[in-house]
């Protein structure tokens, strides 16, 4: 699949999920794909920790504000992304 994604000129980037308390196992897992596989990754666990704890409506699912920290995030690594890219 990341080689179709590649392959169809979109940038593809492996996202974790920041639960909180959660198996670090996915995380890690996801990590490695992504070493393996060339593919960017974001580590939101890492980003964003526990400042997540308090937009969980259910500990698990993220509410209105949890969803924006999560895409502020995303949106900080794609555009430093981005950058890089323009630089020559």
């Amino acid at each position: 699949m990341i080689g179709e994604i590649r392959d169809s000129g979109a940038h593809l980037y492996l996202v974790d999920y920041p639960t909180p308390g959660a198996e670090r196992r996915a995380q890690d897992e996801i990590r490695r794909v992504g070493q393996e596989s060339g593919t960017d990754y974001i580590p939101l666990f890492d980003l964003i920790g526990d400042d997540i704890k308090d937009q969980l409506h259910d500990d698990i699912h993220p509410n209105r504000q949890g969803h924006r920290l999560i895409a502020e995030e995303i949106a900080k690594v794609v555009t430093n992304t981005l950058i890089q890219d323009r630089q020559p």
